[in-house]
């Protein structure tokens, strides 16, 4: 790893000030000025979310959690999942543990209280860590200031993490990339001649687990630094036989095995914990189930259908997701609270070959262009951390939306590096270069934070939220009947009466509920014959064999008189 220190003594400059250099990180004061600015611009692109109030899950999880003004709150975190308080009598009420999730808003309630405003300061404060870390890792891993500097800037203020950092309840995100981040900061400047400098990696990864579950896979990124970037005693040179250069290889894999074992082992940790907070049924993510009314003999039971998506269908989906993750960060204006992506049942050109072949060509384009760059180790780190912290999100039975900003929050930390660090390399080509880059870029800079600036709103109430996912998502049952909740909160029965009946045009076999609701609605406005269309439309899927008609016609009756 190259010396980072510089002997330079100028005085950087911020706001008129002079700026005091950040030596410990051999950052001299221009540097230091410049790691500020990039705060300070950071910081003002945010601003704007001041004016966000609390939306979905902030309510319930914020403003009308009781259980939150309790200390206990934040031990009871440990042995529960992080929505337990909504049912304590109906465990778990959810596939997610993370305590360290309830711990922190345990924490911070005693501050920010129902304020809003201060929440969002916190989202802020947050993610400007977040920022930090991310020129520190690059630093560490390029020994190049422009290039951490310019990955810093890239990650502070790309759209795609609006959701993330303007939603208060995505608290997990920022917690898990700030402890992510520090444990492998702190894995690189280990002292490598001793075991107790994977002391304080280890605990810090510990946390990033608890934070969020999605850090589970962090090994396989330890195991990548230390096989790809981690210099190596006594390596193969360019010019020994084949036979070493096996021999270096197998080292390599066997030293990278050893390092990521102890990690392995606090995930084995976390998962016993999970266990014993979620039990055997949720503890790898909870099944989705429709049930439904059955007639057996003279007795009503409930029969329950698996409804997750098959592994076909998982299949032919991820190729679409994968190329729309990537989409959203490249072109901010889609980055919002929901994208128009749905399980793929068939292949077709626009839902699987296209972007199945967009990923190829790219992979294609990619090794060709840079697998001979003397950076083309650091370049595959770069994808297989995007790859590895974005694997989680596409478990798509156990979300609520195929794709959500929020995922990509750790994730594109290795994007930004990648890009950052082959800008920085073609415009130490020359004069030409060097322009080309710094207007293209300035100008990707510059989009990004105006559509930065121009998506915080959405996040300002339900109404506003749900009306953007319903613009997005018309045909989302889920949506429709979000949105339609915030009309009938309002007392503006009509309203959501529209969303439903648009929801139950819609709506599948399995989302017979939608009509009970929409029923239940008719009924308020005094519009009989239509809510009996509607409990009809119900009970048509619910219990068949209600509606009469003789046994022939009671579809899954089981006669054993």
């Amino acid at each position: 790893m190259p010396n980072l220190r510089s002997d330079r003594r100028e005085s950087g400059i911020l706001f008129g000030l002079p700026f005091p250099a950040l030596s410990r990180w051999g950052l001299n004061e221009n540097e230091t000025a410049a790691l500020a600015a990039v705060l300070v611009l950071v910081s003002l692109v945010y601003v704007r979310s001041l004016w966000d109030g609390f939306v979905y899950d902030d309510l319930p999880q914020i403003v009308f959690n009781r259980a939150l003004r309790h200390w206990s709150f934040a031990w009871l975190a440990w042995t529960h999942d992080v929505w337990w308080f909504r049912d304590p009598q109906n465990l778990p009420q959810s596939p997610y543990y993370r305590p360290l999730q309830n711990v922190f808003f345990a924490l911070a309630f005693p501050i920010a209280g129902k304020s809003p405003l201060m929440w969002h300061l916190v989202k802020i404060a947050l993610h400007l860590v977040v920022v930090v870390l991310t020129f520190r890792l690059g630093q560490l891993l390029t020994g190049n200031i422009a290039t951490s500097l310019l990955a810093s800037l890239l990650f502070g203020v790309v759209a795609v993490h609006a959701e993330p950092v303007v939603w208060v309840s995505a608290i997990s995100e920022p917690l898990m990339a700030i402890f992510e981040l520090a444990a492998l900061c702190t894995f690189i400047r280990r002292p490598s001649a001793t075991l107790s400098g994977l002391i304080l990696p280890i605990a810090l990864f510990a946390l990033a687990a608890f934070a969020q579950e999605s850090a589970v896979l962090f090994p396989i990124l330890i195991a990548a630094y230390v096989f790809l970037l981690e210099p190596v005693g006594n390596e193969s040179g360019a010019g020994e036989n084949a036979r070493h250069e096996s021999a270096s290889l197998r080292a390599r894999l066997l030293r990278a095995a050893l390092l990521a074992a102890p990690f392995v082992a606090v995930d084995l940790f976390y998962m016993s914990l999970r266990l014993l907070a979620l039990g055997k049924t949720a503890v790898l993510g909870m099944t989705r189930k429709a049930g439904m009314l059955d007639l057996m003999g003279n007795k009503v039971v409930i029969r329950e259908t698996v409804v997750n998506p098959n592994t076909l269908q998982i299949f032919n989906t991820l190729p679409l997701v994968i190329a729309t993750y990537l989409e959203a960060f490249v072109w901010p204006w889609i980055a919002g609270p929901a994208h128009p992506v749905s399980f793929v049942k068939i292949r077709d050109l626009e839902s699987f070959y296209q972007p199945f072949g967009i990923l190829l060509v790219l992979a294609v384009i990619g090794y060709f262009t840079l697998h001979r760059s003397k950076h083309a180790k650091l370049y595959l780190f770069c994808v297989v951390w995007w790859f590895v912290s974005l694997a989680p999100a596409l478990s798509l039975n156990q979300i609520i939306s195929l794709v959500q900003d929020r995922y990509q929050y750790v994730a594109s930390i290795g994007l930004c590096l990648l890009v950052a660090d082959i800008s920085v390399t073609l415009a130490s080509r020359g004069r030409y270069w060097q322009r080309a880059i710094n207007l293209g870029l300035g100008g990707v800079i510059v989009v990004q934070a105006v559509a930065l600036w121009w998506i915080q709103p959405v996040w300002h109430d339900n109404t506003t939220l749900f009306g953007k996912c319903v613009e997005i998502l018309p045909d989302s049952l889920y949506y429709r009947e979000q949105y339609a909740g915030t009309f009938e909160k309002r007392g503006d029965l009509k309203g959501a009466a529209e969303q439903l009946a648009a929801a139950a045009e819609s709506a599948g076999p399995g989302d017979y509920v939608v009509h009970y609701q929409l029923g239940q609605f008719y009924l308020k406005m005094g519009r009989r014959t239509d809510a009996q269309k509607e409990f009809r439309a119900y009970l048509k899927a619910f219990a068949p064999w209600a509606l009469g008609g003789g046994s022939k016609n009671r579809p899954g009756t089981n006669r054993q008189d």
